[in-house]
Order: C-alpha cells, then structure tokens, then sequence
C-alpha cells in the first residue's frame, strides 16, 4: 500500500518548484513579448510588450511569496524561522545570562513574573518577548547603570503587552511597569527605609518625653531598597509646634542592596523635646565592586 502523501507535498508535486515556475513563467511571458513586437511595431508593440513585462514581475512576486508558505512542496520558510533553536537555548540569549548577576532592589526583582510570561509563550517567543527577556537579562548584570537599563526594560515591555492575552498576567506587567517608573524616578535616599527606633534609658525603653533632659540610647534599623549606598542618617528634635530644637547625624556605612542594619548611639535628649524624626541626607550610590 502506497504511504498517504501529505496535501501539501501533493501540491507541491503536481505544480512543480519555484525554479520550474519561474522558468516557465520567463518563457511565456517572452513568446508574448516577442508577438507583440512582431505583429504591431512601434509604439503599440513596445506598449504591449511592457504590459507583459509588467505581468511576469507580479507572476514572479506570488510565486515567490507562494514559495515561503510551502506551495511548490519545500518546507514553509516562514515554518522554517519559527522552528529554529528555541530562544532560550540561542547564543544571544545565553551569552545575556552567563554575566555575572548583581543582586536586583526587590522593586525591581520580577523573576516570577518573567518566567510566568515565559510559560505563557510556551517556547513559541514573539521577537518583540525576545527583546523584553534580553534587556531583563541585562539589568541583572548592570548596577552602576542601572537606571539607564530600567528604561531600557520598560520600553521593550510596552510591545509585549499587546500580545499577552491573559487577564491575571496583564496585570502583572502593568504593575511592572509602573514599578520600573517609579524606580527609574527614585532617589538613593527615598530607597532606605526607617524601619524601627527605640530610645532606652538604664535599660528600659522609653518614649522621648520620658527621656526629656537625659541621656539616651538610641537604635534605628535601616533597610536600603535600592541599590548600594553610602548614607547619613538625620536625626531630629522637635517641641509640640513641631519646630526643630536639636539636629544630629549617624553615617550608615556601606549598605548593600535589600541589606539592613541597625545603627546606634547615645544622645543627650533635650528637655523640651515632645517628639523624634529620621531622614537619610548625603545618600550617594557606590560601586558594587568596591
């Protein structure tokens, strides 16, 4: 029993190749042109033969159009592009991820997020996803530039929304670019974070009107979001209309990202003090490699 021929090799079959098409086409269109020149000379026959002309550049472009989807029997070249070496094993691609990696802002850490919109592509990744994944890679792997790449991410996710077609997921890339945007907007010092204080006295914890005229130990825990910093840490003490009656500063050293660390000292809380507040001054970012 003869084994089934597929539809479109069977085409293929009865219509020959593109070459054969092309060849054919050549020739007819010369026996015409040649007609035409013999029977009306002059104007006419030039006219007539370049109607002809014309005719075997359209009959040429379908066929070759009609050659990249498989019609004269070859592979789809277009099936060919689709089913080439996934993405993720491609040398672009991996030559992106073997760079060393430096540890992402948690503002800016969409691991799970990418790899969700991985799953969803299912190995079939558009061009414009392509981009997206790759310029993700490399905000991994930058930090003094960081920001630059933030953009560079966000503007390569703005195609990669329109070919997501999943509520949950569109969500997520939404907030991941007003995430990249606000961090983009941010400053060293609005990324390190005030998280706990307290004041002791002889041992015991103590608000600041408790401690008012005395010497006091102070511990802050700060937690930097964003890249590595070096910081000071202000300190201020203010009476019951708010104003401003003694300032001073802590340096906070290093702080790696998404580190945290508790800073100390003793001060002396002045007497008319109601109220204590923090802000981080002098915030410059540092190389990771220092």
């Amino acid at each position: 029993m003869a084994e089934d021929t597929p539809p479109g090799q069977a085409i293929g079959e009865e219509f020959g190749n593109f070459a054969s098409f092309a060849l054919v086409s050549g020739m007819v269109s010369a026996i015409f042109v040649a007609a035409f020149l013999t029977a009306f000379p002059g104007r006419i026959g030039r006219y007539f033969g370049g109607i002809a002309i014309a005719v075997l550049l359209i009959t040429f472009v379908v066929g070759l159009t009609l050659d990249l989807l498989g019609f004269f029997g070859n592979e789809s070249s277009l099936t060919r592009e689709q089913e080439s070496t996934p993405f993720e094993e491609t040398d672009r691609y991996q030559r992106v991820r073997s760079q060393s990696n430096e540890p992402l802002p948690r503002q800016i850490n969409f691991n799970e997020e990418v790899t969700a919109l991985k799953e969803y592509f299912d190995g079939d990744v558009p061009r414009a996803a392509q981009s997206f994944f790759i310029e993700y890679e490399k905000l991994k792997s930058s930090s003094s530039r960081r920001k630059t790449q933030a953009s560079s991410v966000r503007s390569a996710l703005n195609p990669v929304l329109a070919l997501v077609d999943d509520e949950q997921l569109e969500a997520d890339l939404e907030q991941m670019g007003e995430d990249l945007f606000a961090y983009i907007k941010s400053n060293p010092a609005e990324n390190i974070i005030v998280s706990e204080m307290t004041l002791t006295h002889d041992g015991t914890e103590q608000s600041v009107m408790e401690t008012q005229g005395e010497t006091a130990h102070l511990t802050a825990t700060l937690h930097n979001e964003g890249e590595a910093v070096e910081a000071e840490l202000s300190i201020r003490f203010t009476n019951p209309n708010g104003a401003k009656i003694m300032e001073t500063t802590l340096p906070t050293g290093r702080l790696s990202t998404e580190e945290q660390i508790e800073v100390s000292t003793d001060l002396l809380v002045p007497p008319t003090a109601t109220d204590i507040h923090f802000s981080i001054i002098n915030a410059r970012q540092v190389d990771t490699a220092a």
